[in-house]
């Protein structure tokens, strides 16, 4: 990757650093790292409120489920209990990986604070691989090859490189750019709204269709969406229903009007940015199936 471009998938990155972490075995607690699977699981056996991190960090949890990604790197709870246990790299590490992923993919922040956040991790990871940059040819041989096989403090050289190339492409292009700055969204820089899409047409026509089907299904969905919004105009008759309807373009204005008001770091109280992460921690919750209701068919057979 090239300085100064931004990479699809910017949400891959922390997946990849959390099944990383996942990865880790036994022996790996030992060895000097940014974070400590052992560390972190001994603190979460010991609170309660905190087990369901340990679920999350199973190998049999999905490692690409972003909720799951975000609790663990969400959880404040997680991150006093590490300090208060003697870890307080991990917490840390935890805190910072936590706000570049906000940086990326959260509303309601300030363009300032997305920037520092994400120079928060960007020096963090300078300072945590220059030793190693600094080290034998041949090991930074392997550094330059972007082996993604070869290790840095617990985590691959190319997911390092990677969160490093992804900043320092936002730095410089909200330098060489300050005008569209404001109105830059970074989780545009995503695949969400590509995986949005298939999914629309997986929904409509099946997993695997043909090009013909997929621009008939979309020529379609276009037509019903202008029957509906220009019903009136044309004398047509069109089912109405109490839930709010409006057009993927207004949507992405509403969203990108929200993107940058600082809602989360200047409310006083809190309050809003409380309810998002707890808001994240459901998620998690009711992906690992821990906080889903009963149903029907439970209730009755309990009552026997």
């Amino acid at each position: 990757m090239r300085h100064g471009s931004l990479r699809l998938g910017t949400k891959a990155d922390s997946k990849n650093c959390v099944s990383q972490l996942r990865a880790q075995c036994g022996d790996d607690g030992e060895l000097p790292g940014l974070l400590s699977l052992r560390h972190i699981l001994d603190t979460i056996h010991e609170s309660p409120s905190l087990r369901y991190l340990a679920a999350a960090l199973s190998k049999s949890a999905d490692s690409q489920n972003v909720p799951i990604v975000e609790a663990l790197l969400y959880d404040q709870g997680l991150q006093v209990k590490l300090a208060m246990a003697d870890h307080p790299l991990e917490a840390l590490v935890l805190r910072i990986l936590g706000h570049q992923h906000q940086a990326w993919d959260s509303p309601h922040l300030t363009r300032p604070v997305r920037c520092n956040r994400m120079a928060n991790l960007h020096w963090l990871l300078r300072e945590a691989t220059l030793p190693a940059l600094n080290g034998p040819v041949s090991e930074l041989a392997k550094w330059a090859n972007n082996d993604v096989k070869q290790k840095c403090l617990g985590f691959t050289t190319h997911l390092l490189f990677v969160f490093m190339a992804n900043i320092e492409g936002h730095m410089q292009s909200m330098k060489n750019h300050p005008s569209a700055a404001r109105l830059f969204v970074e989780r545009a820089a995503s695949t969400d709204d590509l995986e949005t899409e298939f999914s629309l047409v997986v929904n409509g026509c099946g997993y695997k269709p043909s090009v013909y089907m997929i621009m008939g299904f979309l020529e379609h969905a276009d037509f019903q969406y202008i029957l509906r919004r220009l019903a009136g105009q044309l004398g047509i008759a069109m089912p109405k229903s109490s839930k709010v309807h409006y057009s993927h373009h207004e949507a992405a204005k509403l969203n990108d009007m929200a993107w940058n008001d600082g809602e989360f770091v200047t409310q006083p109280s809190g309050e809003a940015f409380a309810k998002y992460l707890a808001s994240a921690k459901d998620k998690a919750m009711n992906v690992l199936g821990m906080k889903r209701d009963p149903s029907v068919r439970s209730y009755h057979v309990n009552k026997r």
